[in-house]
């Protein structure tokens, strides 16, 4: 009796481990599972509270996930996002088309971070100006490359303001009847007009 009873002692203490063990293995479960949905949660939240489009794509360069502000940018939805090739987002014309699009999503994920100017296509078919920066990261345990797109059309615009003007002020000057120089601070010829070269015998071909 005292062996049997000694026997059904250890089995029972047995029993009462592996379901300590159980018990434990599930408790750490729901922590880690609860832990991870608080991480994707702060992700999701920062994801999404970003001022720049952010692409996320596949090693294939196919979009798999992005934030509001690309949804915003260029008028579709994240499940749109999934079903369009990357090369929709660019003019078509190179370099942005789709295998320019997916070469340099290629080179990001052999280790380069590129930083490129980008003229993307909405939905709506309105064209804007967009820098780049593309870089290969881990989310999740698996390799994306991540696209963070910023617009600086505005930027594009006062530059393209800017060269008419030079262009609009270099006509001018050169068209000038009268002999024109420019001088800096420094009392430094920086610029003279062919009327002046004529003045001084000088042909436009010798100047």
């Amino acid at each position: 009796g005292l062996k049997g009873t000694d026997e059904l002692g250890r089995l029972s203490r047995a029993f009462d481990a592996m379901a300590l063990a159980i018990a434990t293995d599930i408790t750490e479960r729901r922590r880690a599972a609860e832990a991870l949905r608080v991480s994707e949660a702060s992700y999701r939240e920062i994801f999404d509270a970003a001022e720049d489009a952010i692409f996320v794509h596949d090693t294939s360069g196919a979009i798999v996930d992005v934030n509001r502000r690309a949804c915003a940018t260029f008028g579709y939805t994240r499940e749109e996002f999934r079903r369009i090739d990357v090369g929709a987002l660019g003019t078509g014309e190179p370099p942005y088309t789709q295998q320019d699009a997916l070469t340099l999503i290629a080179r990001a994920f052999n280790g380069e971070q590129l930083r490129v100017e980008w003229h993307g296509r909405s939905k709506d078919g309105s064209l804007r100006w967009h820098e780049v920066f593309v870089r290969r990261v881990t989310i999740g345990g698996q390799d994306r490359v991540l696209a963070l797109a910023r617009d600086i059309t505005g930027r594009k615009i006062a530059e393209a303001a800017l060269r008419a003007s030079e262009e609009q002020y270099h006509a001018m000057f050169n068209a000038s009847i009268d002999g024109l120089t420019l001088w800096n601070s420094s009392c430094e010829i920086v610029d003279t007009n062919p009327a002046l070269w004529r003045m001084y015998g000088y042909g436009d071909e010798t100047v």
